[in-house]
């Protein structure tokens, strides 16, 4: 029972720690660009990316185009026209919702289609009409089979509002708008499914604006009214906020970015919408430009655990961040901490926060869409979640000599004096010589290595029970998702 208990009592304390476990993100590699255009929209299924812009395009997680169809297309394409929208349903049909001629302020043709699992397009559904300001738009297929799409229009002198409507019978049913006051005319919003809810966050830039986050569990009902009685406004950060991100990942748990004064800010909620903590700082000192406020994206692991966020960082001043450095930060805690931003050496545009980049995961792969100028479209650039290293030998007897002049029986730490030869355990894998960490439960027992590489259970030749274990469950958190 004693050693029933310290095994406990070492489990719980593995686990504590498991967040401090640090996890680094490989460089991107620059895929080139994968379909034309300025502004687009993109959405992925489990092994598949979706993009909408001039084109509909479909890329796999190694940035091969699969389908490049002219059927449908954006024709609203500059840098501050906003973007198209496109949303995946459970059944395998593609959504989008694109606006053609007109302008931006003085309003759109603002079009809904539907592309079948097996190809085809179908639809040209007209919504709402050409009104001024209606160029942010949204689209989203909850499970129940209700279509959801949206879009903007002005509301007096200084707000929008979000027209909500439901494509039944080949036709957009208006269904009613947000209050006023939850969008600006510059602002930006994302809509998405979740199950059979429907998340809706949006940004309202004025000074001091917060961001809405709207949540209905039942799309097949009174969306809007769902929406109003639980909003929650974000205020991270000051001054100004907008440019929210959703991103869904596998189990339901829906992850929210969204931009501060020269920041981004993270939250996260539970598959019924209710709040799992947030308004984590992601990245700050991302400079000055229009509106100044963080423009970016997240996505997540489907296991939830480990999130990424992008954002444009523009240190010139220029209004419309055309050539601002793309930043990556990186949480393996489950967006509760993020490591320190890092510049990634490529280059966006921003167009005063009307242009965003887009973070997607498809078979453990990250992917990353931006529109690059230097080449002339959507650019790509793809990292895997883990670095994967080669696998060590296997631990045999009293363990061997390493780099360093110890007498190592593993990865993790040196033996005590006098340790009987322990079983071989399964390999694991190094990126350098362990060193010396705390004594186990008895005197063989191997302590804890601030090794960085990838580890698995191995036998050290040496090691106790207690030693194993909290070893053993370090390396699973490390593999804890692979893709």
């Amino acid at each position: 029972m004693r050693l029933v208990a310290i095994l406990g009592a070492a489990l719980a304390s593995a686990l504590s720690l498991l967040p401090a476990v640090a996890l680094a993100l490989p460089p991107l590699e620059s895929q080139g660009v994968v379909a034309p255009g300025v502004q687009f929209a993109a959405e992925a299924d489990d092994t598949t990316v979706h993009i909408i812009s001039q084109r509909y395009v479909q890329i796999d997680a190694a940035g091969s185009v699969l389908v490049d169809e002219a059927d449908v297309g954006d024709g609203l394409q500059g840098p501050l026209d906003m973007y198209p929208a496109i949303g995946l349903g459970p059944d395998g049909v593609v959504h989008v919702v694109t606006r053609n001629g007109g302008s931006g302020p003085g309003g759109t043709t603002v079009e809904y289609s539907a592309r079948a699992a097996a190809g085809g397009w179908s639809g040209g559904v007209n919504i709402g009409g050409v009104v001024a300001r209606n160029y942010s738009v949204g689209v989203a297929a909850p499970a129940g089979g209700r279509v959801l799409v949206s879009a903007s229009r002005v509301a007096g002198d200084s707000d929008s509002r979000i027209d909500l409507y439901a494509i039944e019978g080949g036709a957009a049913s208006l269904l009613g708008s947000t209050p006023q006051g939850w969008l600006r005319p510059d602002g930006d919003y994302r809509l998405v499914s979740a199950g059979n809810a429907a998340v809706l966050a949006s940004g309202s830039p004025w000074p001091n604006g917060p961001t809405f986050f709207a949540f209905a569990a039942d799309a097949s009902g009174d969306v809007l009214a769902q929406w109003e009685a639980g909003v929650v406004s974000h205020t991270g950060g000051s001054n100004r906020r907008g440019g929210p991100s959703l991103t869904v990942d596998g189990g339901g748990l829906v992850h929210l970015g969204y931009g501060g004064e020269s920041a981004q800010y993270y939250a996260r909620y539970d598959e019924s919408g209710s709040s799992l903590g947030g308004d984590a700082l992601v990245m700050d000192n991302l400079g000055t430009w229009h509106l100044s406020y963080g423009n970016g994206d997240v996505v997540s692991s489907p296991d939830g655990m480990l999130v990424v966020a992008v954002a444009l960082q523009n240190l010139d001043g220029d209004q419309t961040s055309a050539g601002a450095s793309i930043l990556l930060a990186e949480s393996v805690d489950g967006g509760a901490t993020f490591g320190a931003a890092v510049d990634t050496g490529l280059v966006g545009e921003g167009g005063e926060g009307r242009m965003r980049p887009r973070l997607l995961e498809v078979e453990g792969t990250v992917m990353l869409l931006y529109r690059d100028n230097a080449l002339g479209g959507i650019a790509l650039a793809t990292a895997p979640w883990f670095d994967e290293e080669p696998e060590g030998t296997t631990g045999e007897g009293p363990g061997t000599t390493t780099d360093a002049g110890d007498s190592s029986g593993g990865v993790f730490g040196t033996t005590g004096d006098d340790g009987p030869a322990g079983e071989t355990g399964v390999a694991g894998s190094t990126s350098g010589p362990g060193t010396t960490g705390a004594t186990g439960f008895d005197p063989t027992s191997p302590g804890a290595s601030a090794d960085e590489g990838g580890c698995g259970c191995r036998g050290d030749g040496s090691g106790s029970p207690l030693g194993l274990v909290v070893l053993c469950l370090l390396g699973l958190r490390r593999r804890s998702y692979n893709g």
